[in-house]
């Protein structure tokens, strides 16, 4: 019997596969990352890890105002269609 692949054990951390997961769910909003860490109930620095990991690919854009950072899904990220199919078809 073949186990249930789990979005976790695809990519690099719970806590990134969970961002990743809320921003294909979630693309076409900004968040910021205490917004983030309440939503995904993750800490403020495995939010802040993952999401510097992620806009280094490119898989998250920034948008910096006086006050906060914004994160929000970059459209055009090479690989957004895999990830999107990786998600129909992992346990969440």
């Amino acid at each position: 019997m073949v186990n249930k692949i789990k979005l976790a054990d695809i990519f690099a951390s719970k806590t990134q596969a969970k961002i990743i997961k809320f921003f294909i769910e979630n693309s076409r909003q900004e968040y910021y990352q205490t917004e983030l860490c309440v939503k995904l109930k993750e800490s403020l620095g495995s939010i802040q890890y993952e999401l510097e990991r992620l806009v280094r690919i490119g898989f998250l854009t920034i948008n910096r105002t006086k006050t906060r950072t914004y994160y929000s899904l970059n459209a055009n990220f090479k690989l957004l269609k895999e990830f999107e199919a990786i998600l129909k078809k992992v346990k969440r």
